[in-house]
C-alpha cells in the first residue's frame, strides 16, 4: 500500500484530466461553429489554475464531490462519477447521499448546476467504487464487490 500513499497527492490532477477528457468531445464539437455563428473570444472564465497552451481553456466543471475515481458521460450530457472513501484518503468522511454522482450543466455555463447523489451509502454498507461505464442504454458501476446496472429512461437513470 506504500505506492498508493505516494500517488494520493496526484489524485486531484488525475481527476481534473479525466474530466477534461470526458468533456473534450463536447468542447471539440462546440469549437467548430457553423456558418454565421459567432466565435468565442479569449478564455475569460478559466478557473482551473492550469498553465495551458494557447487556444486551450479549462474550467472547473464540479468541485467538492468527493474522491472521484472514474467518470462517464451519458447520452444527454450528464456526467456520472463513481467516488470512493476510506483509508486511502486519510479516512476523510464521505459526502451525504450515495457514492455515485450525476452532474449536469442545464444552464450551459460550463459548470454543473445539478448535482445528484445515488447508489450505495455508508448507511447501506457502501464504501464507494472504482469503475463506471455505459453500454447499450445502461449505466454500470462497481460498488463494493458487485457490478450494479441502471437502465436509461427518458431524461436519466
Amino acid at each position: 500500500m506504500q505506492l498508493l500513499g505516494r500517488c494520493t497527492p496526484l489524485l486531484p490532477v488525475i481527476v481534473l484530466l479525466a474530466l477534461l477528457a470526458a468533456v473534450s468531445p463536447v468542447v471539440a464539437a462546440q469549437s467548430h461553429p457553423g456558418p454565421g455563428a459567432k466565435t468565442m473570444g479569449p478564455c475569460t472564465n478559466d478557473d482551473s489554475g492550469l498553465n495551458l497552451p494557447a487556444d486551450f481553456c479549462a474550467t472547473i466543471f464540479a468541485d467538492d464531490i468527493g474522491h472521484a475515481r472514474h467518470i462517464v458521460v451519458g447520452p444527454s450530457g450528464v456526467v456520472y462519477v463513481n467516488t470512493w472513501s476510506g483509508e486511502y484518503y486519510n479516512n476523510a468522511p464521505p459526502h451525504a447521499g450515495g457514492f455515485l454522482v450525476a452532474l449536469q450543466d442545464k444552464k450551459g455555463a460550463g459548470k454543473a448546476d445539478v448535482i445528484e447523489r445515488f447508489g450505495e451509502t455508508v448507511q447501506s454498507g457502501g464504501a464507494g467504487g472504482t469503475g463506471i461505464g455505459m453500454y447499450k442504454g445502461a449505466l454500470y458501476a462497481e460498488i463494493n464487490d458487485k457490478i450494479v446496472q441502471w437502465k436509461y429512461m427518458s431524461g436519466g437513470f
